[in-house]
């Protein structure tokens, strides 16, 4: 079987491939699918790259890479030159099957635009269409504040909200030009659903990226009343509502301690620091000083793979206090090794964590009830085993590998049995896979 795979960013392995400078540590389950994925199978996996002179193509093993040219690094419009490299890697590739990752962006829609869609499945990742609606994680905009600097030039949150409405429109384009999806929770099936109600909805759980496999979460290495967020650049990550959460905490932990992952956006040393400051980051700061928690609080910077594997294993408790997601890895990963966690229960969060089993569930806009929780787990080293066992055993199955491609390749032997394509017919032979 020939499975072409489209995908609006790329991936970390194909930095090399190409010998493009710069890493991305974004997307890590999709590359851990393709690498088992093109141990059965040729793949083709094409994505579309900023400045390149031309569609550039290398082929490693049973994986074709097509880098697509872009006119310009951004996902909320597309160019012809991007429109021309879809066509050709479709028509080149010659795929009896065509995967398409994500909604989100116009990339999507231009490629279902190009391909026979009874052959073509599209993964929901995120939905901008309702993610949109949450840019400002709960927060009134007044209480962020005058604009700053930073974002009276570039737009910020303001300039966010109008890109999740141009791609909303897009995705929703796309979803209803679409035959068949792939999800994973009761939230991206309700929201398919409702904008195209002939869809032919697949299920098909997300692998978790390397470097998460042989470990796990033991209470007595962590780092004792230390809560882990895996991202808090951004108001519906929702890092605001844990500041809230944790004045509460200190009233019986009062050496509790937040280490965030991802840019330190409250960063203010350096006058570099003070002209890129964004409006949320100087909010956060402000949070941080009215609450005393200058040296509680540590956003340590992007991580790979085992840089965040590193960060749950030393953490009590991991802390997912977004306002909406999908099917968060975050979440997946920090399960998969069992550590305690406290998430908050929006989209499809609700399906992946028994709530009072494997971990607690509270309202996103509730601080009170997610300090109230994190307190219980800091005070029972019995609730916390227990919670990590029962996680563990959860997303052991969840995130099982095998499961997972034989899931994948039913899909695309459905998509086959369906609609045979014409590279097939031509043949005269039946797809192996």
């Amino acid at each position: 079987m020939r499975v072409l795979w489209f995908c609006a960013t790329p991936i970390a392995c194909v930095y090399p491939v190409f010998g493009f400078e710069g890493s991305f540590h974004g997307a890590g389950w999709t590359e851990s699918m393709l690498g088992e994925l093109s141990k059965r199978a040729e793949v083709g996996f094409a994505f579309q790259y900023w400045k390149l002179p031309r569609l550039l193509t290398k082929k490693e093993g049973n994986v074709t890479y097509y880098a697509i040219p872009a006119a310009a690094p951004c996902l909320d419009e597309t160019d012809e030159g991007v429109r021309a490299g879809i066509r050709a890697v479709y028509e080149e590739y010659r795929a009896d099957v065509v995967h398409v990752f994500g909604t989100e962006t116009p990339f999507t829609l231009e490629v279902l635009r190009c391909v026979d869609t009874a052959r073509t499945v599209v993964s929901i990742t995120g939905l901008s269409c309702v993610c949109g609606g949450y840019v400002y994680g709960g927060l009134r905009r007044g209480a962020l504040g005058l604009p700053s600097l930073r974002d009276l030039l570039k737009g910020g949150l303001a300039r966010q909200e109008r890109s999740f409405a141009r791609r909303g429109v897009t995705e929703i384009q796309a979803l209803r030009l679409a035959e068949h999806v792939i999800g994973r929770t009761a939230f991206d099936r309700a929201c398919v659903e409702q904008i195209n109600p002939s869809l032919r909805y697949h299920f098909c759980n997300e692998m978790l990226r390397d470097g998460f496999w042989r470990r796990r979460w033991e209470l007595a290495s962590c780092t004792r009343h230390t809560l882990f967020v895996s991202a808090g650049n951004t108001p519906y990550k929702g890092v605001h509502q844990v500041l809230e959460a944790l004045p509460i905490i200190r009233r019986t932990y009062p050496d509790v301690r937040l280490v965030v992952a991802g840019s330190d956006v409250t960063a203010y040393r350096t006058v570099r620091d003070r002209l890129k400051i964004t409006t949320y980051g100087r909010y956060l700061r402000r949070r941080i000083k009215k609450y005393g928690l200058e040296t509680a609080v540590r956003f340590i910077g992007p991580q790979d793979a085992e840089g965040m594997a590193r960060q749950y294993l030393r953490a009590h408790v991991f802390v997912l206090p977004s306002a909406i997601e999908n099917s968060p890895n975050s979440l997946g990963e920090a399960m998969f090794l069992g550590v305690p966690c406290v998430a908050s229960a929006v989209g499809g969060v609700q399906d992946m964590l028994k709530d009072r089993e494997e971990g607690f569930l509270y309202p996103f806009d509730e601080p009170y009830m997610l300090a109230y929780y994190v307190t219980r787990l800091f005070g029972s080293d019995e609730l916390a085993e227990r919670f990590s066992q029962a996680a563990r055993s959860h997303a052991a199955k969840t995130h099982d590998r095998e499961r997972i491609l034989k899931d994948l390749t039913a899909i695309y032997h459905s998509l086959l049995a369906a609609s045979p394509s014409q590279a097939t017919k031509e043949k005269g032979t039946e797809p192996n896979l």
